[in-house]
This record gives structure tokens, C-alpha cells and sequence, in this order.
């Protein structure tokens, strides 16, 4: 009997749709770009405090690994809303 329960367990976790995995997205390695933004209440008259930029910029290799560079850039926003631009 305990090894007729064990083969419906089984068999229900591989049949199940819900456990099939993800499709695989590749992580982009040209052309891309992330933004993100950093909210704070402490920043006074704007919750935002900072516009942040992410691209790749350039690769090296390394003992035969391929390393891409990550570079950042944004605007930093003070108590006046002024944008300030800060490069890579």
C-alpha cells in the first residue's frame, strides 16, 4: 500500500504543469540600458533622491572568461528639484 502512495505522489509532481521550469532569457550583453530609481523620505520636498542609469560599456577577458563593464550615470535631485548629472 505505502508503495502504491509513493507512485501517485510521484506521479502527480512530474504531471503537475505548475513544475515545468522557465523559459530561459538570455542576459543581454549589447544595446541595453536599466534605470532604476531611489525613493526616500527622507529627502524632504522630493521623495526621490536619485535617477540611476546601468549600460554595458565594453568587455575584457580574463583567464579566458568574458567579463562585460557595467557602468553608471544618473541625476541626483535636491531639495530644490534641481538635476544634477553625474557621468560614468
Amino acid at each position: 500500500m505505502k508503495n502504491i502512495l509513493i507512485v501517485i505522489i510521484i506521479s502527480v509532481f512530474i504531471t503537475n504543469p505548475s513544475l515545468v521550469a522557465q523559459v530561459y532569457t538570455p542576459f543581454p550583453d549589447s544595446n541595453a540600458m536599466w534605470t532604476d530609481r531611489i525613493f526616500d523620505p527622507s529627502c524632504n520636498l522630493t521623495a526621490e533622491c536619485s535617477i540611476n542609469q546601468y549600460r554595458i560599456s565594453g568587455d575584457t577577458v580574463i583567464n579566458g572568461t568574458l567579463y562585460k563593464k557595467l557602468t553608471k550615470s544618473g541625476y541626483l535631485i535636491d531639495q530644490n528639484y534641481q538635476y544634477n548629472y553625474y557621468p560614468d
